[in-house]
Protein backbone atom coordinates (compact mmCIF):
# COMPACT_ATOMS: atom_id res chain seq x y z
CA UNK A 1 0.00 0.00 0.00
CA UNK A 2 2.67 2.30 1.12
CA UNK A 3 4.42 1.93 -2.37
CA UNK A 4 2.22 3.81 -4.60
CA UNK A 5 -0.98 5.99 -4.79
CA UNK A 6 -4.57 4.90 -5.26
CA UNK A 7 -5.59 6.12 -8.84
CA UNK A 8 -9.16 6.29 -7.80
CA UNK A 9 -10.09 9.61 -9.11
CA UNK A 10 -8.51 9.00 -12.43
CA UNK A 11 -11.00 9.16 -15.28
CA UNK A 12 -12.13 9.70 -18.37
CA UNK A 13 -14.67 12.78 -19.35
CA UNK A 14 -17.60 13.45 -21.56
CA UNK A 15 -19.60 16.31 -22.15
CA UNK A 16 -23.50 15.78 -22.76
CA UNK A 17 -25.21 15.55 -26.18
CA UNK A 18 -29.14 16.16 -27.34
CA UNK A 19 -30.91 13.09 -27.94
CA UNK A 20 -33.77 11.33 -28.14
CA UNK A 21 -32.72 10.62 -24.58
CA UNK A 22 -29.81 13.03 -23.14
CA UNK A 23 -26.29 11.29 -23.65
CA UNK A 24 -23.77 12.89 -22.20
CA UNK A 25 -19.17 8.76 -17.84
CA UNK A 26 -14.93 6.28 -15.19
CA UNK A 27 -10.56 4.83 -12.04
CA UNK A 28 -8.43 4.48 -15.41
CA UNK A 29 -11.66 3.23 -17.30
CA UNK A 30 -15.49 4.84 -17.62
CA UNK A 31 -16.79 3.86 -14.30
CA UNK A 32 -20.30 3.52 -13.34
CA UNK A 33 -20.46 6.84 -11.92
CA UNK A 34 -19.09 8.60 -14.54
CA UNK A 35 -21.29 6.34 -17.10
CA UNK A 36 -24.18 6.88 -15.14
CA UNK A 37 -23.78 10.44 -15.83
CA UNK A 38 -23.97 9.46 -19.72
CA UNK A 39 -27.69 8.72 -19.74
CA UNK A 40 -29.94 11.25 -18.86
CA UNK A 41 -31.63 11.06 -15.71
CA UNK A 42 -35.73 10.43 -16.77
CA UNK A 43 -38.54 13.11 -16.07
CA UNK A 44 -40.11 12.86 -12.70
CA UNK A 45 -43.66 12.48 -14.45
CA UNK A 46 -42.95 10.03 -16.75
CA UNK A 47 -40.90 7.93 -13.97
CA UNK A 48 -42.97 8.24 -11.20
CA UNK A 49 -41.92 5.34 -10.25
CA UNK A 50 -40.33 2.40 -11.04
CA UNK A 51 -43.02 -0.41 -11.11
CA UNK A 52 -45.50 1.98 -12.76
CA UNK A 53 -43.41 3.34 -15.02
CA UNK A 54 -41.78 0.60 -17.13
CA UNK A 55 -45.27 -0.91 -17.24
CA UNK A 56 -47.33 1.98 -18.80
CA UNK A 57 -44.57 1.97 -21.43
CA UNK A 58 -44.87 -1.48 -22.05
CA UNK A 59 -48.50 -1.43 -22.00
CA UNK A 60 -48.33 1.29 -24.65
CA UNK A 61 -45.70 -0.49 -26.79
CA UNK A 62 -48.07 -3.24 -26.94
CA UNK A 63 -50.98 -0.86 -28.27
CA UNK A 64 -48.27 0.24 -30.84
CA UNK A 65 -47.12 -3.18 -32.33
CA UNK A 66 -51.01 -4.16 -32.21
CA UNK A 67 -51.37 -1.16 -34.63
CA UNK A 68 -48.43 -1.68 -36.68
CA UNK A 69 -47.24 1.89 -35.68
CA UNK A 70 -43.85 1.15 -35.90
CA UNK A 71 -42.16 4.29 -35.07
CA UNK A 72 -44.37 4.49 -31.76
CA UNK A 73 -42.88 1.29 -31.40
CA UNK A 74 -39.71 2.51 -31.46
CA UNK A 75 -39.96 5.12 -29.35
CA UNK A 76 -41.23 3.27 -26.51
CA UNK A 77 -38.67 0.63 -26.88
CA UNK A 78 -35.99 3.57 -26.68
CA UNK A 79 -37.82 4.80 -23.73
CA UNK A 80 -37.76 1.39 -21.88
CA UNK A 81 -34.05 1.10 -22.75
CA UNK A 82 -33.71 4.54 -21.04
CA UNK A 83 -35.71 2.99 -18.13
CA UNK A 84 -33.53 0.00 -17.63
CA UNK A 85 -30.27 1.99 -17.80
CA UNK A 86 -30.62 4.78 -15.10
CA UNK A 87 -32.01 1.83 -12.82
CA UNK A 88 -28.40 0.01 -13.57
CA UNK A 89 -30.31 -2.65 -15.48
CA UNK A 90 -28.00 -2.88 -18.52
CA UNK A 91 -28.51 -6.31 -20.28
CA UNK A 92 -32.60 -5.37 -20.40
CA UNK A 93 -31.37 -1.59 -20.93
CA UNK A 94 -29.25 -3.38 -24.44
CA UNK A 95 -31.95 -5.60 -25.46
CA UNK A 96 -34.65 -3.12 -25.47
CA UNK A 97 -32.12 -0.09 -27.29
CA UNK A 98 -31.33 -2.93 -29.85
CA UNK A 99 -34.99 -3.90 -30.27
CA UNK A 100 -35.39 -0.09 -31.33
CA UNK A 101 -32.58 0.44 -34.00
CA UNK A 102 -34.23 -2.70 -35.32
CA UNK A 103 -37.53 -0.66 -35.93
CA UNK A 104 -35.58 2.18 -36.90
CA UNK A 105 -33.37 0.94 -39.50
CA UNK A 106 -36.68 -0.70 -41.13
CA UNK A 107 -38.22 2.80 -40.78
CA UNK A 108 -35.06 4.42 -42.45
CA UNK A 109 -34.71 7.05 -40.36
CA UNK A 110 -31.48 8.02 -40.11
CA UNK A 111 -31.17 10.53 -37.12
CA UNK A 112 -32.98 8.06 -34.94
CA UNK A 113 -30.09 5.51 -35.94
CA UNK A 114 -27.35 7.55 -34.89
CA UNK A 115 -28.85 8.55 -31.50
CA UNK A 116 -29.85 4.77 -30.70
CA UNK A 117 -26.35 3.32 -32.16
CA UNK A 118 -24.87 5.82 -29.65
CA UNK A 119 -27.13 4.75 -27.38
CA UNK A 120 -25.69 1.59 -28.00
CA UNK A 121 -22.37 2.34 -27.44
CA UNK A 122 -22.85 3.59 -23.83
CA UNK A 123 -25.11 1.15 -22.44
CA UNK A 124 -22.09 -1.74 -23.95
CA UNK A 125 -19.69 0.11 -22.19
CA UNK A 126 -21.72 0.14 -19.34
CA UNK A 127 -21.80 -3.95 -19.91
CA UNK A 128 -17.75 -4.05 -20.20
CA UNK A 129 -18.30 -4.94 -23.67
CA UNK A 130 -15.77 -2.79 -25.44
CA UNK A 131 -15.22 -3.89 -28.62
CA UNK A 132 -18.90 -4.14 -29.62
CA UNK A 133 -19.51 -0.29 -28.13
CA UNK A 134 -16.70 0.71 -30.25
CA UNK A 135 -18.35 -0.96 -33.04
CA UNK A 136 -22.00 0.92 -32.50
CA UNK A 137 -20.23 4.28 -32.10
CA UNK A 138 -18.08 3.45 -35.57
CA UNK A 139 -21.36 2.79 -36.89
CA UNK A 140 -22.91 5.77 -35.90
CA UNK A 141 -20.18 8.53 -36.81
CA UNK A 142 -21.02 8.46 -40.68
CA UNK A 143 -24.62 9.05 -39.83
CA UNK A 144 -23.83 12.11 -37.35
CA UNK A 145 -21.44 12.97 -40.21
CA UNK A 146 -24.01 13.07 -43.12
CA UNK A 147 -26.39 14.88 -40.86
CA UNK A 148 -24.19 17.50 -40.77
CA UNK A 149 -24.19 17.42 -36.07
CA UNK A 150 -20.95 18.40 -36.39
CA UNK A 151 -21.11 18.41 -32.20
CA UNK A 152 -21.96 14.80 -32.12
CA UNK A 153 -19.59 13.70 -34.45
CA UNK A 154 -16.97 15.12 -31.99
CA UNK A 155 -18.61 13.21 -29.44
CA UNK A 156 -18.38 10.38 -31.09
CA UNK A 157 -14.94 10.36 -32.26
CA UNK A 158 -13.98 11.02 -28.78
CA UNK A 159 -16.42 8.14 -27.21
CA UNK A 160 -14.12 6.08 -29.65
CA UNK A 161 -11.14 7.61 -28.56
CA UNK A 162 -11.68 6.11 -24.86
CA UNK A 163 -12.71 2.97 -26.05
CA UNK A 164 -9.62 2.28 -28.14
CA UNK A 165 -7.20 3.37 -24.91
CA UNK A 166 -9.37 0.64 -23.13
CA UNK A 167 -8.92 -1.54 -25.47
CA UNK A 168 -4.75 -0.32 -25.22
CA UNK A 169 -4.85 0.87 -28.77
CA UNK A 170 -3.04 4.02 -27.96
CA UNK A 171 -2.22 5.42 -31.41
CA UNK A 172 -5.82 4.91 -32.61
CA UNK A 173 -7.00 6.67 -28.93
CA UNK A 174 -4.65 9.43 -29.61
CA UNK A 175 -5.81 9.68 -33.57
CA UNK A 176 -9.35 9.94 -32.29
CA UNK A 177 -9.13 12.43 -29.75
CA UNK A 178 -6.93 14.57 -31.51
CA UNK A 179 -9.77 14.35 -34.53
CA UNK A 180 -12.32 15.61 -32.05
CA UNK A 181 -9.97 18.93 -30.74
CA UNK A 182 -10.57 20.95 -33.74
CA UNK A 183 -14.03 20.29 -33.84
CA UNK A 184 -15.05 20.99 -30.36
CA UNK A 185 -12.94 24.42 -30.81
CA UNK A 186 -14.88 25.39 -33.91
CA UNK A 187 -18.12 25.11 -32.75
CA UNK A 188 -17.01 26.50 -29.66
CA UNK A 189 -17.58 23.57 -27.12
CA UNK A 190 -14.83 24.39 -24.73
CA UNK A 191 -16.44 21.47 -22.22
CA UNK A 192 -15.77 19.06 -25.11
CA UNK A 193 -12.30 20.60 -25.70
CA UNK A 194 -11.47 19.97 -22.08
CA UNK A 195 -12.49 16.43 -21.75
CA UNK A 196 -10.94 15.62 -25.09
CA UNK A 197 -8.06 17.16 -23.48
CA UNK A 198 -8.02 15.20 -20.30
CA UNK A 199 -8.54 12.39 -22.40
CA UNK A 200 -5.56 12.77 -24.54
CA UNK A 201 -3.81 12.81 -21.33
CA UNK A 202 -5.21 9.71 -19.95
CA UNK A 203 -4.24 7.81 -23.62
CA UNK A 204 -0.24 8.99 -23.06
CA UNK A 205 -0.71 8.33 -19.41
CA UNK A 206 -1.81 4.34 -20.27
CA UNK A 207 0.93 4.38 -22.66
CA UNK A 208 3.42 5.42 -20.53
CA UNK A 209 4.18 8.63 -21.20
CA UNK A 210 3.32 10.48 -18.03
CA UNK A 211 5.14 13.55 -18.37
CA UNK A 212 3.35 13.97 -21.95
CA UNK A 213 0.41 13.17 -19.80
CA UNK A 214 0.77 16.37 -17.64
CA UNK A 215 0.98 18.68 -20.21
CA UNK A 216 -2.79 17.75 -20.75
CA UNK A 217 -4.28 17.38 -17.76
CA UNK A 218 -2.68 20.63 -16.89
CA UNK A 219 -4.14 22.44 -20.13
CA UNK A 220 -8.03 20.62 -19.12
CA UNK A 221 -7.80 22.01 -15.84
CA UNK A 222 -7.12 25.91 -17.11
CA UNK A 223 -10.42 25.06 -18.94
CA UNK A 224 -12.02 23.61 -16.38
CA UNK A 225 -11.43 26.73 -14.05
CA UNK A 226 -12.39 28.67 -16.48
CA UNK A 227 -16.07 27.53 -16.92
CA UNK A 228 -15.90 27.24 -13.18
CA UNK A 229 -16.47 23.47 -13.60
CA UNK A 230 -15.66 22.43 -10.36
CA UNK A 231 -16.19 18.79 -10.24
CA UNK A 232 -14.16 18.21 -13.12
CA UNK A 233 -11.41 20.56 -12.27
CA UNK A 234 -11.04 18.53 -9.05
CA UNK A 235 -10.53 15.51 -11.17
CA UNK A 236 -7.96 16.74 -13.54
CA UNK A 237 -6.14 17.95 -10.49
CA UNK A 238 -6.09 14.38 -9.34
CA UNK A 239 -5.04 13.09 -12.77
CA UNK A 240 -2.40 15.57 -12.70
CA UNK A 241 -1.25 13.64 -9.02
CA UNK A 242 -1.37 10.07 -10.30
CA UNK A 243 1.06 11.52 -13.59
CA UNK A 244 3.03 12.99 -10.78
CA UNK A 245 3.16 9.54 -8.62
CA UNK A 246 4.17 8.10 -12.01
CA UNK A 247 7.12 9.95 -12.57
CA UNK A 248 8.25 9.53 -8.79
CA UNK A 249 7.66 12.84 -7.74
CA UNK A 250 5.18 12.72 -4.55
CA UNK A 251 5.62 16.28 -3.35
CA UNK A 252 3.83 17.78 -6.67
CA UNK A 253 1.35 15.12 -6.54
CA UNK A 254 0.67 15.95 -2.79
CA UNK A 255 0.11 19.54 -4.02
CA UNK A 256 -2.77 18.56 -6.50
CA UNK A 257 -4.42 15.69 -4.38
CA UNK A 258 -4.62 18.59 -1.92
CA UNK A 259 -5.70 21.35 -4.86
CA UNK A 260 -8.59 18.02 -5.90
CA UNK A 261 -9.34 17.95 -1.80
CA UNK A 262 -10.10 21.41 -1.11
CA UNK A 263 -12.61 21.58 -4.27
CA UNK A 264 -14.07 18.18 -2.95
CA UNK A 265 -14.73 19.57 0.53
CA UNK A 266 -16.44 22.96 -0.77
CA UNK A 267 -19.06 20.37 -3.41
CA UNK A 268 -19.46 18.40 -0.52
CA UNK A 269 -18.50 15.39 -2.18
CA UNK A 270 -18.15 12.77 0.74
CA UNK A 271 -16.88 9.91 -1.42
CA UNK A 272 -14.32 11.62 -3.38
CA UNK A 273 -12.65 13.04 -0.10
CA UNK A 274 -12.45 10.23 1.17
CA UNK A 275 -10.55 8.71 -1.71
CA UNK A 276 -8.32 11.90 -2.54
CA UNK A 277 -7.65 11.53 1.56
CA UNK A 278 -6.60 7.68 1.03
CA UNK A 279 -4.02 9.02 -1.92
CA UNK A 280 -2.72 11.64 0.04
CA UNK A 281 -2.07 8.93 2.82
CA UNK A 282 -0.25 6.08 0.40
CA UNK A 283 1.67 9.56 -0.91
CA UNK A 284 2.78 10.06 2.59
CA UNK A 285 3.39 6.81 3.05
CA UNK A 286 5.37 6.42 0.03
CA UNK A 287 7.82 9.28 1.44
CA UNK A 288 8.60 7.31 4.50
CA UNK A 289 6.13 9.56 6.80
CA UNK A 290 3.91 6.91 8.03
CA UNK A 291 2.59 9.33 10.90
CA UNK A 292 1.36 12.00 8.66
CA UNK A 293 -0.46 9.12 6.33
CA UNK A 294 -2.06 7.58 9.09
CA UNK A 295 -3.69 10.99 9.78
CA UNK A 296 -4.93 11.14 6.53
CA UNK A 297 -6.06 7.35 6.24
CA UNK A 298 -8.01 8.45 9.51
CA UNK A 299 -9.74 11.00 8.35
CA UNK A 300 -10.85 9.37 5.48
CA UNK A 301 -11.80 6.08 7.55
CA UNK A 302 -14.13 8.35 9.43
CA UNK A 303 -15.83 9.66 6.32
CA UNK A 304 -16.78 6.28 5.39
CA UNK A 305 -17.80 5.37 9.10
CA UNK A 306 -20.27 8.14 8.56
CA UNK A 307 -21.65 7.08 5.31
CA UNK A 308 -21.95 3.75 6.34
CA UNK A 309 -19.37 2.24 3.72
CA UNK A 310 -17.85 -1.02 5.34
CA UNK A 311 -16.16 -1.76 2.13
CA UNK A 312 -14.66 1.56 2.07
CA UNK A 313 -13.71 1.60 5.85
CA UNK A 314 -11.82 -2.18 5.41
CA UNK A 315 -9.87 -1.17 3.08
CA UNK A 316 -8.58 2.00 4.44
CA UNK A 317 -7.89 -0.02 7.65
CA UNK A 318 -5.69 -2.46 5.91
CA UNK A 319 -4.15 1.05 4.53
CA UNK A 320 -3.68 2.39 7.97
CA UNK A 321 -2.22 -1.42 8.82
CA UNK A 322 0.35 -1.13 6.23
CA UNK A 323 1.76 1.78 7.70
CA UNK A 324 1.27 1.20 11.97
CA UNK A 325 4.31 1.94 14.10
CA UNK A 326 4.70 -2.68 13.92
CA UNK A 327 5.38 -2.27 10.58
CA UNK A 328 7.21 1.05 10.36
CA UNK A 329 9.22 2.21 12.56
CA UNK A 330 9.66 5.53 12.85
CA UNK A 331 12.78 8.03 14.32
CA UNK A 332 12.11 10.15 17.20
CA UNK A 333 12.86 13.28 15.64
CA UNK A 334 10.83 12.33 12.55
CA UNK A 335 8.22 12.39 14.38
CA UNK A 336 8.84 15.94 15.72
CA UNK A 337 9.01 17.34 12.41
CA UNK A 338 5.55 15.69 10.62
CA UNK A 339 3.61 18.98 11.35
CA UNK A 340 6.60 21.46 9.28
CA UNK A 341 7.14 18.64 6.63
CA UNK A 342 2.95 18.56 6.11
CA UNK A 343 2.73 22.01 5.93
CA UNK A 344 5.82 22.32 3.80
CA UNK A 345 4.88 20.09 1.17
CA UNK A 346 1.21 21.37 0.64
CA UNK A 347 2.24 25.17 0.60
CA UNK A 348 4.83 24.30 -2.51
CA UNK A 349 3.16 26.66 -5.57
CA UNK A 350 1.82 24.98 -8.45
CA UNK A 351 4.33 22.86 -10.24
CA UNK A 352 5.35 23.76 -13.94
CA UNK A 353 4.79 21.10 -16.21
Amino acid sequence: MHRRILFACLRALFVPIAALWSISATGLTAAEHETNRSLGAPSSALFADEQSGVVELQDHLKRAMETDDLSAAANDLNRIGLFYFTHSRFAEAQSAIAKSLALYRQLDLRKEQAMTLTEMGVTLSALGRFQEALDAHTEALPLWRGLGDRNKEATTLGRMGELFRILKDFDDALRFDRAALPIYREIGNRSGEAAVLNNIGLAYFADGQAKKAIGFFNRARDVYNSLNDLSYESTSACNLAAAYVALGNRKKALYWLDQSLQIERSLGDRNAQAATLINMGSAYAGLDNSKVARDFYAQALSIYQEMGDREGAIKTEIAMEEVSPKKSAEKPEKLRDDKEQRQALLSVPPPAN
